[in-house]
């Protein structure tokens, strides 16, 4: 192999056409991981381009405070939908298929560190309010929101 002070060349010599991008790095570093442990593995080919042109729409909202109330409102009305059943129904539907019954700790993957329902576990476990959740889910929101305007703007 190539040298590892060139990962993306020690890639593109032990699995060429993996179809990550030369400026990942954390993908070309668990890509080189992942081979290392299971050296028989490799990529499957990179998906083919589109036979028709792409459009992507984005609305900015940038003024912060619409932003904010928006944001706001809409948590509202989820609230009013029944938010807090529903996390709580998925939370004890892990607890009693997966977790033995047994509430603590939520593996940090898939749904379970989305947007959404991380912000309650805190709740869910009996160590905060629902209102405090609330507020943390608020500003989660918001966050993501003001990274993806800087995403899209960017690109």
């Amino acid at each position: 192999y190539s040298s590892l002070s060139d990962p993306l060349a020690t890639l593109n010599e032990i699995s060429p056409g993996h179809g990550i991008h030369s400026s990942n790095s954390r993908q070309i570093r668990n890509a080189l991981l992942r081979l290392h442990s299971s050296p028989s593995s490799s990529f499957p080919p990179p998906p083919k381009t589109l036979n028709r042109p792409l459009f992507v729409i984005y609305v900015d909202c940038s003024d912060d405070d619409l932003l904010a109330t928006r944001i706001n409102k809409r948590i509202l009305e989820m609230v009013d939908r029944g938010l807090e059943k529903e996390v709580t129904d998925f939370y004890m539907r892990f607890v009693n298929e997966v977790n033995n019954g047994e509430r603590g700790a939520v593996p940090n993957v898939g749904l379970f560190q989305a947007i959404g329902f991380k912000e309650f576990v805190p709740f869910l476990n009996g160590t905060s309010t629902f209102e405090s959740c609330l507020e943390t889910l608020n500003r989660t929101t918001l966050r993501y929101a003001k990274y993806q305007r800087k995403y899209f703007r960017n690109n």
